[in-house]
């Protein structure tokens, strides 16, 4: 089974720090052209990690880069829960264009709930946490994650 790198990860932190742009998230949803199920899997366990809530749902179908009344944008709009979720990731088997939007529902999630909890969460040792525009911890994480440590 595929699994994100350690510089996909990167980059989907990144992104929901506001650090990347969405040109480059993008470029990640085409690298995986032939794996967008797996993709859409992957980023809606980091998404479900973070914890969204049905208060998420605004901002997201605000944010996205897709009309709202689109597959995604509708399925999402039933509410943030597991059949939404399994509804959004078999959206990857679909056209590119419901993948891609798929992708962006979860990528928006991710965004908006894990801002919550940096903001909220006090002493976080989460590495996906951390200033991630300091080359100094970017190559800490690296070399920890080398080493098996992360």
């Amino acid at each position: 089974m595929k699994h994100l790198s350690l510089d996909d990860q990167l980059l989907i932190n990144r992104w929901a720090q506001e650090l990347e742009s969405n040109s480059s998230a993008l470029g990640l949803f085409a690298r995986w052209s032939g794996h967008r199920e797996v993709l859409l899997g992957l980023v809606s366990e980091l998404c479900k990690q973070a914890s969204p809530t049905d208060g998420d749902i605004p901002f997201v179908l605000a944010n996205v880069p897709f009309q709202a009344t689109r597959p995604a944008g509708v399925i999402l709009s039933k509410g943030v829960n597991a059949d939404v979720f399994n509804r959004l990731r078999r959206l990857g088997g679909q056209d590119a264009q419901n993948a891609q939007d798929a992708f962006w529902v979860f990528m928006y999630l991710f965004r908006v709930a894990d801002a919550r909890r940096r903001d909220s969460e006090t002493n976080c040792r989460h590495w996906w946490h951390m200033g991630l525009t300091n080359a100094e911890v970017v190559q800490w994480i690296r070399d920890e994650y080398s080493a098996g440590r992360l």
